[in-house]
C-alpha cells in the first residue's frame, strides 16, 4: 500500500511500557505547562520491514502496493456494511503507508535506560526459528 519507500517508525509494547513507565521519573521542566517524549524502537521503511522479515521467516514475501485511493474506497465499503474492524483496518492504511506513522522530530530515547529494540528484533522475538 502507498510508497515501499515510506518511513515508518516501529516501537514493541514492551518498550512503549517501559518508556512510559520510566518517563514517569522524568524532571518536568517548571517552564512549560507539559511534557512531550519522542521515542521510537527504530525508524526504518516499509521495504526494509518486509525485507527484515523475509530474513526472520526465511521466506520471499511479494508484496502489492495499493493505491491510497483503493483503501479510501475499502474503508467507505465496510463503513456502509458496517463492518467496523475492517473499516477501523482499512483506515489506518494511508497514514502508515504515506510515511505518516513515523514519530516526528528528534528522539528521546537517550533519556532512558534501555535500549528499544529494533524492528529485526521484535519480528525474531514474535517468529522464533524453531
Amino acid at each position: 500500500m502507498g510508497r515501499p519507500d515510506a518511513e515508518i517508525s516501529v516501537t514493541s509494547i514492551p518498550d512503549i511500557a517501559r518508556y512510559t513507565v520510566e518517563s514517569i521519573l522524568l524532571l518536568v521542566d517548571p517552564e512549560k505547562s507539559e511534557r512531550e517524549i519522542n521515542v521510537a524502537g527504530e525508524r526504518t521503511t516499509w521495504q526494509h520491514l518486509i525485507d527484515d522479515l523475509d530474513a526472520v521467516q526465511g521466506v520471499m514475501y511479494q508484496c502489492t502496493n495499493l493505491s491510497l485511493e483503493e483503501a479510501h474506497i475499502k474503508q467507505e465499503e465496510y463503513r456502509r456494511s458496517g463492518d467496523e474492524v475492517s473499516e477501523l483496518e482499512w483506515s489506518a492504511k494511508p497514514p502508515a503507508a504515506s510515511g505518516s506513522a513515523v514519530v516526528p522530530g528528534k528522539l528521546d530515547n537517550d533519556k532512558f535506560s534501555s535500549v528499544p529494540e529494533t524492528a529485526k528484533e521484535i519480528l525474531q522475538r514474535i517468529f522464533p526459528v524453531a
